[in-house]
């Protein structure tokens, strides 16, 4: 006899799996649940997303601030496996991507102007994939995550918590600043999410 009852549990098995697959990925694609979603990545390009452990607050929460002071991200609590490079290009990256935005007056290493906000980070989780496996659609994306705090820079008191977490998806583009512009992503939505004011318009 085909197709005994050993084959058939074996494909109702295989359909389970298959479809458990399909219901991951389509909700890693929402944004489902907890995690706030800041674009999912391209096959060109990097995705950045956040997760709030302490919640900065309601929408317009960061309206007041007129500032960011975004401080290097401390890399110690990797014990070295992140590449220096990597480790670099994040500070400028989210510099520049909260810069592009124009909701702040001033962005940077250091600020003078006031109220501001500074973003203190430590690394968390690296993975450097593999490009040979990605190629044929296996192994891990390149995946850089930090832990963050928001900081009302005059009381020094922390605002909220977040993990930021860059993704490539892209085999050719898998290097330090694609990576980097996936946590800038990740950092530009979490600070966006708390805020009602919009930019200037261009004259």
């Amino acid at each position: 006899m085909i197709g005994g009852p050993n084959t058939q549990r074996k494909e109702f098995t295989m359909r389970n799996v298959m479809m458990a697959a399909l219901l991951v990925a389509s909700s890693l694609a929402a944004g489902c649940g907890a995690v706030a979603g800041q674009g999912i990545a391209t096959v060109m390009g990097a995705g950045g997303r956040y997760f709030e452990m302490k919640d900065i607050g309601p929408k317009g929460t960061l309206d007041k601030y007129q500032a960011v002071q975004v401080v290097p991200f401390d890399p110690s609590p990797m014990l070295g496996a992140i590449p220096q490079d990597v480790v670099s290009a994040v500070q400028p990256e989210i510099v520049r991507t909260l810069r592009d935005t124009r909701l702040f007056s001033q962005v940077g290493g250091t600020v003078s102007t006031k109220p501001a906000i500074e973003i203190r980070g430590k690394f968390m989780d690296y993975d450097p994939g593999g490009s040979a496996a990605r190629a044929v659609g296996f192994g891990a994306n390149p995946t850089l995550t930090a832990q963050i705090e928001i900081i009302d820079l005059d009381s020094n008191r922390v605002l909220g918590i977040a993990m930021v977490s860059g993704s490539i998806k892209s085999v050719v583009r898998a290097n330090p600043e694609q990576l980097s512009d996936g946590v800038a992503k990740a950092v530009r939505g979490l600070l966006v999410s708390h805020m009602e004011r919009k930019p200037p318009k261009e004259r």
